[in-house]
């Protein structure tokens, strides 16, 4: 999945992810955006 991510990132798609707003989804968030330069999106404490 990441192979592919990163040829869509390459070739000039924008990639944006979403995770839980909890420590394990920040992780995952920080692990994938430095894998494939994807950018947060709606990643915000709501009230």
């Amino acid at each position: 999945m990441v192979v592919l991510l990163r040829q869509l990132a390459a070739g000039g798609a924008v990639l944006a992810q979403h995770a839980d707003f909890d420590v394990a989804g920040l992780g995952i968030s920080s692990w994938i955006t430095g894998w494939t330069g994807s950018l947060p999106w709606q990643m915000e404490v709501r009230r």
